[in-house]
C-alpha cells in the first residue's frame, strides 16, 4: 500500500484531498485483513509518517526513503532512519530506499546501509530509480530496487535482472489509467489516441481499467507492486479487482505502438 495520499494531497486525478486519519485507519484495516502487509512511505510524502504513526502500523512490514542527500556526511542516513522511527512508532524499517538515484553510486552511502542494515535498524536497503536512468552494475549492490512500471510502461523490464527483488509502483499511473477520458489532464490533450485505445482494450476483454491495470501489472516478474486508495471505498475496489483477476492469464497485455515518455514520467507533467 502506497501511503503519499495519507499524508498530503497526492495524485494527478485525486479530487479528495489528504486522507484524514479516521480514513487511513479504516483503509489499513481493510487492506492487512486481505493480505496487504507492506506499507511504502516515504520523508517526503508530508505528513504520511506522522500520520501512519499516530494510527499505529506495528503489524505491517513498513518501508520509508530519504530524500536526496546533496553534501551527504556519514551518519546522516542514521538521523533520517532514526526520525522516521521516532515518527512511525517502529523500531526497525523493512526496506530503506534512496529516493534519488544520483545518491546510488555513493560508496561512502552504501557503507552506511550497510552499517543501519548489520544494527537491525533496516531489514534490506533499496533504490527508487526511473528504467534505463541508472546503471545496473550500481543496482546488483542493493536488495530491493523500486520503479515504475504499468499497462503503458514496462520498458524497465529489458533493463533489470534477477540478482535483487523488484517491486513496482505506479502501476495506475497516479489514477491516470482508470480516468474517464473526458477527465483527462490538459497536458494530455494530445495523448487521446492512447487512452482510447486503452479503453478499447479493457472494453473488448470485457473487463474494468481497475482490473486490467491490475492484470497487466500481475502478470510480469516482479517481486511486488504498489497500490494506492484515498478512501475506504477504492481499496475495496482494488481488492475485489485483484481478487477477480488473480487467476487469469490468457488475455493479453496491453500494447501501443510508442508511448511519449512525457506521459509516463510524473517529471515531466506540466500541471
Amino acid at each position: 500500500m502506497g501511503t503519499a495520499q495519507f499524508g498530503m494531497d497526492y495524485g494527478v486525478t485525486n479530487s479528495s484531498g489528504m486522507c484524514s486519519n479516521v480514513s487511513i485507519r479504516n483503509i489499513l484495516h481493510i487492506a492487512f485483513s486481505h493480505g496487504i502487509t507492506k506499507l511504502d512511505t516515504a520523508f517526503s510524502y508530508g505528513r504520511s509518517e506522522e500520520n501512519l504513526g499516530s494510527v499505529g502500523v506495528e503489524k505491517f512490514r513498513v518501508s520509508s526513503k530519504i530524500p536526496y542527500l546533496e553534501d551527504y556526511e556519514y551518519g546522516d542516513i542514521n538521523r533520517y532512519v532514526s526520525a522516521s522511527l521516532k515518527r512511525l512508532g517502529l523500531s526497525t524499517l523493512d526496506i530503506l530506499y534512496l529516493h534519488d538515484d544520483r545518491n546510488i553510486q555513493n560508496s561512502e552511502i552504501l557503507a552506511e546501509l550497510e552499517s543501519l542494515k548489520a544494527s537491525g535498524k533496516i531489514v534490506r536497503f533499496g533504490a527508487s530509480i526511473y528504467a534505463t536512468v541508472t546503471p545496473d552494475n550500481f543496482l546488483e549492490k542493493f536488495d530491493v530496487v523500486q520503479c515504475q512500471g504499468n499497462a503503458f510502461d514496462f520498458k524497465y523490464l529489458a533493463y533489470l535482472n534477477q540478482k535483487y527483488s523488484v517491486y513496482l509502483r505506479s502501476i495506475f499511473l497516479q489514477g491516470l489509467l482508470l480516468a474517464d477520458i473526458d477527465r483527462l489532464p490538459l497536458f494530455l490533450s494530445q495523448e487521446k489516441n492512447l487512452f482510447l485505445a486503452w479503453e478499447k482494450y479493457c472494453e473488448r476483454h470485457e473487463k474494468s481499467k481497475l482490473e486490467m491495470s491490475l492484470y497487466n501489472a500481475m502478470n510480469y516478474d516482479v517481486d511486488s507492486y504498489v497500490i494506492g486508495a484515498s478512501s475506504v471505498d477504492e481499496v475495496q475496489q482494488i481488492i475485489s479487482a485483484r481478487d477477480s483477476m488473480r487467476e487469469i492469464r490468457d488475455i493479453p497485455l496491453f500494447k501501443y505502438n510508442e508511448v511519449n515518455e512525457y506521459v509516463i514520467d510524473p517529471r515531466r507533467w506540466n500541471l
